[in-house]
């Protein structure tokens, strides 16, 4: 399971899943406790959830 966020209310959601996945635009104390590995593609403004999908599917 996947999961995408951007604010710190989304921690406890990020932390649960096996596949968390935050934005770039996301608030610097959220940054602190994922990978850069772990950031979508682009931000919400350029489909970065969408294409981040996309690209798990096809690895």
């Amino acid at each position: 399971m996947a999961a995408f966020g951007d604010g710190l209310n989304d921690l406890e959601m990020l932390q649960y899943v096996g596949h968390p996945y935050i934005m770039p635009n996301s608030q610097d104390e959220l940054k602190s406790y994922f990978n850069q590995d772990q950031y979508t593609v682009s931000d919400n403004n350029h489909d970065g959830v969408l294409d981040t999908i996309l690209k798990l599917l096809d690895d």
